[in-house]
C-alpha cells in the first residue's frame, strides 16, 4: 500500500483567493483547526491574524480595521438575522474585502446577494460555497453617469430640447 503525498495547503481555493489579496491584517472568524484557515494562514505568512470563534456574535468583533475578513463556518450557528448583522457590521467597517464561507443551504443565496456577496463557486462536492465581497468592486460607476449626459455649462445655448 502506498501512501499518498500530503497535499499542498496551497492547493486550497480559499489560500488562492486569500493569496490575490496578499493583506497585512487579517480577520479570521472560524474554527481553529478548519483546514481553509491552515491553508489562508499558509498562504498569507506575513499577515497579522485576529481569530476568532464561530457563533461570534457583533458585540464581540474587534474596533480594528482589517484588510481581509475571512468568515468559515461563523454564521451557521447563528439565526439568520444575527448572521447577516454579524456580515453587514464586517463589510460595512471592519475590511473592505470578505471571504464567506457557508455550508451549502444554510444560508439563502438571495440574503446573500441582497448583502451584496458574490458567489465565488462551490467545492467540488457542493457541501460549501463560497461567496466574495470586494468594495473595489462592489459599485462600478456606470457609463450615463458623467458630465456628458448631465447639465454641462459648454453646451448652454447651443443645444435647445
Amino acid at each position: 500500500m502506498t501512501e499518498s503525498a500530503p497535499q499542498d495547503p496551497l492547493d486550497h481555493p480559499l489560500a488562492r483567493l486569500v493569496a490575490g489579496e496578499a493583506p497585512g491584517a487579517v480577520l479570521a472568524i472560524a474554527p481553529p483547526d478548519h483546514p481553509g484557515l491552515v491553508a489562508a494562514q499558509a498562504a498569507a505568512p506575513g499577515a497579522e491574524w485576529t481569530l476568532l470563534p464561530p457563533g461570534s456574535q457583533v458585540a464581540d468583533l474587534p474596533q480594528t480595521r482589517f484588510d481581509l475578513a475571512l468568515l468559515l463556518h461563523a454564521v451557521e450557528p447563528l439565526e439568520s438575522t444575527a448572521g447577516e448583522q454579524l456580515i453587514g457590521r464586517v463589510r460595512d467597517l471592519l475590511a473592505p474585502r470578505l471571504i464567506l464561507a457557508v455550508a451549502a443551504g444554510t444560508r439563502s443565496a438571495n440574503a446573500l446577494r441582497g448583502l451584496g456577496l458574490v458567489h465565488a463557486g462551490d467545492s467540488d462536492d457542493g457541501a460549501v460555497a463560497l461567496w466574495t465581497w470586494d468594495i473595489a468592486t462592489y459599485k462600478l460607476t456606470p457609463d450615463w453617469l458623467n458630465s456628458r449626459f448631465w447639465a454641462n455649462p459648454e453646451l448652454f445655448d447651443v443645444y435647445w430640447w
